[in-house]
């Protein structure tokens, strides 16, 4: 006879919420995804053609990475970043954006003593909550418009290696 625990009556309770993607994500199914793969190899063909080199970083970095760079108050740090510790105890989060893992990178392995700028661009999973917003619609975080392309006009300098 099977011993019912919290577990398993939480498996029998929620088994189709268990078979749905989490909230705010999808699957990418063989029909959809030559369209995905088309414009991701089109950004690719943009990118080389610009002679931005392709970079890939881990899907999780070392919390405080985020909140050196981008500060421990910050809407992104507080509100939208997924963490979790190791069973060694290092604090680590699922990366929210590109820009902060790529800028390690550059200075991990000595990208700044190449010959500048270094021009990167990378794709990839990024995974950080939204933050609702005033009117009761979801946002990345960036009320006005203005302010989203400073910050993408931002790690566009970033990311070729200009100062900010």
């Amino acid at each position: 006879m099977l011993r019912r625990n919290f577990y398993t009556d939480m498996a029998i309770k929620n088994k189709k919420e268990i078979l749905q993607t989490p909230k705010g994500t999808r699957d990418i199914l063989p029909h959809d995804f030559l369209y995905w793969k088309a414009v991701e190899n089109k950004a690719e063909e943009i990118a080389r053609a610009y002679a931005f080199k392709p970079i890939r970083t881990p899907h999780f970095e070392k919390i405080e990475l985020f909140t050196e760079s981008l500060g421990a108050t910050s809407d992104v740090v507080e509100r939208q970043m997924y963490g979790f510790k190791t069973r060694g105890g290092d604090a680590l989060v699922l990366r929210p954006e590109g820009t902060v893992p790529a800028m390690r990178a550059y200075y991990e392995h000595g990208m700044h003593t190449w010959p500048q700028p270094v021009m990167l661009h990378y794709t990839g999973s990024f995974s950080a909550t939204k933050i609702p917003s005033a009117a009761g619609t979801a946002s990345s975080g960036s009320s006005d418009s203005k302010s989203s392309v400073r910050n993408r006009e931002r790690r566009m300098r970033i990311s070729s290696g200009r100062s900010r």
